[in-house]
């Protein structure tokens, strides 16, 4: 994974949990699919990569990304400033 890509990664996950809940192969497969993954030439996207751009986008944004238990998916929160 391109180390100078983060901040597009993020954006991306940003948007999609804003849209709609996703779980771990929905985020990957809208990950790889999007004109930015496909530009770049990233093909891959794993699970351990995921766990830290969700820790990185808390601190930065001071957003909070959670498990949904029922469903096992991923939910945005955004806490007032």
């Amino acid at each position: 994974m391109k180390k100078d890509f983060y901040l597009a990664r993020y954006a991306l996950i940003i948007k999609k949990l804003e849209t709609a809940p996703a779980d771990y192969s929905q985020l990957e497969d809208y990950l790889l699919t999007s004109f930015e993954f496909q530009d770049a030439g990233v093909h891959s996207y794993s699970i351990r990569t995921l766990q830290r751009d969700i820790r990185e986008i808390s601190r930065l944004f001071n957003l909070t990304i959670h498990n949904k238990k029922k469903r096992r998916q991923k939910i945005l929160h955004r806490w007032p400033t």
